[in-house]
């Protein structure tokens, strides 16, 4: 028996366009030792992604013509609001204190509404469409100090931040009304340390910890249409990674670096993959801890 797929696939597509985009900035120097700026943004972001399928299926000897129309509508909404305030200020001997604090609000609201063209009519598919709504607000704090003393440039920071986010997941008849929130609080220290033995061969230290968030897609249950045999969903119980590092390096008459590096990722996410018939569904999931260590001998030019 032979067989023949022919899949043909009409695309419409538009990507986010920015509506609103606007920024107010407040500076004020109260001498040449003290300033003080403070920034406000507003964005929003209003999306349309439509797509049409048609596939064809075609048995040979059989005499068997069939075809199957599918439709994807992703209406998307997403407004972003920050806000924040920096202080700068120079001491005595040298030494720098910087401070601020920074606040962002953040609503995703997506639909997925996907159709089968039957009997000359476009009906609902339920099993993938869905309607998720997300909110997050992050507040942080920060506090650095950078001193320099001959040879030495010492720099110490450290980051307090809140987060706060949840997840709506409206229902429809064949799936049921679903939410999660989550909370927690980080501390962020930064270290560096500069020693140059002269102006062609400094040695600097640095570390740091950091967080990388999952983006807002990877949160998001929705089933996201690759082609027709492959989807992307999110994860809406993703966590968050957090890396320790450690870094030397040094450079050799201005022309060579050599690093030494070393760091250790808590909750670590990359990309999976599962089977659910004839279809593969990707996504990602948090699988434990990654360890890297790093040597290198680059050209600084």
């Amino acid at each position: 028996m032979d067989t023949r797929i022919l899949l043909r696939t009409h695309t419409i597509r538009k990507q986010p366009v920015a509506k609103w985009n606007n920024h107010l900035n407040f500076r004020h120097q109260f001498d040449s030792a003290h300033e003080l700026t403070a920034d406000a943004d507003y964005i929003q972001y209003n999306g349309k992604d439509n797509q049409l399928f048609h596939q064809s299926i075609v048995l040979s000897g059989w005499n068997y013509y069939c075809t199957k129309s599918s439709e994807w509508l992703s209406p998307s909404d997403i407004k972003i609001y920050s806000a924040k305030m920096d202080y700068s200020q120079s001491l005595k001997s040298n030494l720098k204190l910087d401070a601020g604090w920074k606040s962002s609000w953040v609503t995703n609201d997506n639909a997925s509404d996907y159709f089968n063209l039957q009997n000359n009519a476009w009906q609902p598919d339920y099993g993938k469409t869905n309607h998720f709504i997300y909110k997050e607000n992050i507040n942080a704090v920060y506090t650095n100090i950078n001193k320099q003393i001959k040879k030495w440039s010492i720099q110490a920071g450290v980051r307090f931040e809140n987060t706060n986010y949840k997840g709506h997941q409206t229902g429809n008849p064949q799936k049921p009304d679903s939410s999660f929130n989550q909370q927690y609080n980080n501390v962020f220290p930064t270290a560096f340390i500069s020693y140059a033995l002269n102006t062609k061969k400094p040695i600097h230290f640095v570390g740091r910890r950091r967080i990388d968030r999952p983006a807002y897609q990877d949160l998001n249950p929705f089933l996201f249409f690759i082609n027709q045999y492959t989807y992307s969903q999110g994860n809406p119980f993703l966590s968050p990674q957090y890396t320790n590092n450690i870094e030397l390096s040094h450079i050799f008459r201005g022309m060579y670096t050599t690093t030494i590096s070393y760091s250790n990722t808590q909750d670590y996410f990359t990309q999976l993959f599962r089977t659910e018939g004839n279809t593969t569904i990707l996504g990602l999931g948090n699988l434990g801890t990654l360890e890297n260590f790093g040597l290198s001998l680059n050209a600084t030019n």
